[in-house]
């Protein structure tokens, strides 16, 4: 007598765990906080903060290392880098607490945080 590897009833558990999942990390993106401020560190420190909520307009200013950094209507991103491979332009706009963009060759962070000064925190 053969034995079934999966049966009828793991294939509905392994489904339902699976839908139970995607719906979790959808709306963990979903109702994200919107950060309230941009921190830009160069080599490992600070080089300037930016409220998100007070950028109306395209605001754009250039760093030492060859990136450009732009911001608009309350998002932040790498517009210009001169790294070869452009992974930090191709990550597009972050605004949200706890997102990220890096340009590992350059040495530069960008980090949205929270409204108050502790680290925020999102898990999904």
């Amino acid at each position: 007598m053969k034995r079934k590897l999966i049966t009828k009833k793991d294939a509905v558990i392994i489904a339902v765990i699976t839908v139970v999942s995607a719906a979790l990390l959808l709306a963990g993106k979903t109702f994200a906080v919107r950060g309230e401020r941009a921190v830009i560190s160069v080599d490992g420190k600070v080089y300037k903060e930016i409220s998100l909520s007070s950028v109306s307009k395209k605001t754009q200013f250039s760093l030492d290392n060859g990136v450009v950094i732009t911001a608009e209507n309350g998002k932040i991103y790498f517009s210009q880098s001169d790294c070869r491979d452009k992974i930090c332009v191709k990550t597009g706009e972050i605004s949200k607490t706890g997102e990220a963009a890096v340009c590992a060759p350059n040495k530069t962070v960008i980090e949205i945080k929270g409204a108050d000064r502790a680290d925020s925190i999102i898990t999904y």
